[in-house]
């Protein structure tokens, strides 16, 4: 009795790591359709305004907009590691010259040294 519920438990983890090893393989495919569909629509060219209602059909595209940002509403988004060091994410709203919803970029990462010098203010 111990010997066949012993199989049939080998059996149920077998089958079970069979399931897991295929998901893996599936989800590796659906990155790689992900990554290349990334690629591709990054070498377009920039579209010039953000788009409507079918973005869908234009994830991954950069965008070129010009506009205002919107210092007052800037974000920054704390414990960012970037080569092995900490610092902030700068999240700023873009008002669009052209009018709309502002547009939230990520302007780049900073260690903390640099932001703090930069926010110093001379007596």
């Amino acid at each position: 009795m111990k010997r066949l519920a012993a199989a049939v438990l080998v059996l149920a983890g077998v089958a079970l790591f069979i399931n897991l090893g295929a998901w893996q393989l599936r989800r590796a495919d659906e990155k790689r359709a992900l990554l290349d569909a990334r690629e591709r629509r990054a070498e377009q060219p920039p579209l010039a305004a953000l788009p409507g209602q079918g973005w869908e059909d234009e994830r991954y595209r950069r965008i070129s907009l010009a506009g205002q940002y919107d210092a007052d509403r800037q974000v920054l988004l704390d414990n960012q590691v970037y080569n092995a060091r900490a610092g902030y994410h700068v999240l700023t709203p873009l008002i669009p010259r052209e009018g709309g919803c502002a547009v939230l970029v990520n302007r780049g990462w900073f260690p903390p040294d640099r932001y703090a010098a930069s926010c110093r203010r001379s007596p």
